[in-house]
């Protein structure tokens, strides 16, 4: 039989009820996540948390003119590769040290054992 892993991935403070790009019902996730934990035994847990830093290029507020949630055309190179790609601009969040950036409290990540 093969591994199984469980991936969480941003349930962040911003992403839920309160928060600057809240969904309706972010905090409900935790105690599903929770019981899905305890209910299944996983080889790898993973959490995983959205960051960008402050001068970020998708935060309206860096780029003059944006409205919030504005779709852009951005061009630009990674790795000496053009790229060229829709942008949605966004409302400031998840940057630097911000509390913002925890995941939510209700959330269990207590540590665990690979077998």
């Amino acid at each position: 039989m093969g591994l199984a892993a469980l991936i969480v991935i941003d349930v962040q403070k911003d992403f839920c009820e309160g928060g600057s790009l809240a969904v309706e019902g972010g905090n409900a996730l935790a105690p599903l996540i929770s019981d899905c934990r305890s209910s299944h035994s996983f080889d790898l847990v993973v959490f995983s948390k959205d960051w960008h830093p402050a001068d970020h290029i998708s935060f309206f507020t860096n780029n003059e003119g944006a409205k919030p949630f504005e779709m852009k055309q951005v061009r630009t190179s990674w790795l000496a590769v053009a790229l060229k790609y829709l942008c949605c601009r966004m409302l400031f969040h998840l940057f630097g040290l911000h509390h913002s950036l925890r995941l939510i409290s209700s959330l269990s990540i207590s540590p665990f054992r690979c077998t």
